[in-house]
């Protein structure tokens, strides 16, 4: 063989060799980046469903704190403000005939006491109930809670002010120990 023959096939060959490096190359690419997509794809759904449960807890914490949360004067202006439903007049003939006035006025004679237009029953005066509706409960509650929480507070300064360790004050007042501890820097950042 001539020197140029085997230089060109030496030539052909190596290119072929670079060739086939190139393109195993770039077939391991291609299967690199497939796998670091799909491992971004299994990522991002994991936070998706992670996002998913967290704004339902946002979600159930939103509506516990509005249940908890002393609704705004605004508010229970628009509540009280607003028309209440009236009962049937069936029920309230009802009501004020089971009273004890209307036992008596109905009386020996047997015969119901006659309706008019002032009332359900002429004569009998209708007791009225208070309803407890649930933002007056609501109201009470968070009174209570406020007045338990401002007297444990002031019981757990009373007792820090005696030298009393803050595990034990937690403990006798039924608060947390951070909570004390935090009304001990408090104090002693008052003191300074």
């Amino acid at each position: 063989m001539s020197p140029t023959i085997d230089a060109n096939l030496q030539v052909i060959f190596v290119d072929a060799l670079f060739l086939c490096l190139a393109a195993g190359l770039a077939f391991w690419f291609r299967a690199w980046l497939r796998e670091q997509q799909k491992g971004m794809d299994q990522r991002l759904g994991s936070l998706e469903e992670q996002q998913q449960a967290l704004a339902r807890i946002c979600d159930r914490l939103t509506n516990a704190c509005k249940s908890l949360e002393r609704p705004s004067p605004a508010v229970d202006a628009i509540t009280r403000s607003a028309p209440r439903p009236e009962r049937a007049p069936a029920s309230s003939r009802q009501f004020a005939s089971e009273t004890p006035a209307s036992s008596v006025a109905a009386g020996e004679q047997g015969r119901a006491p006659q309706s008019t237009d002032d009332g359900p029953v002429a004569g009998i005066p209708v007791v009225r109930r208070r309803i407890d509706t649930p933002a007056a409960r609501a109201d009470r509650q968070w009174e209570e809670l406020t007045d338990r929480s401002r007297e444990a507070y002031r019981r757990a300064r009373d007792l820090l002010e005696q030298g009393v360790p803050p595990n034990d004050i937690a403990r006798q007042v039924g608060l947390g120990v951070a909570e004390v501890n935090v009304l001990k820097r408090m104090r002693d950042a008052g003191r300074r």
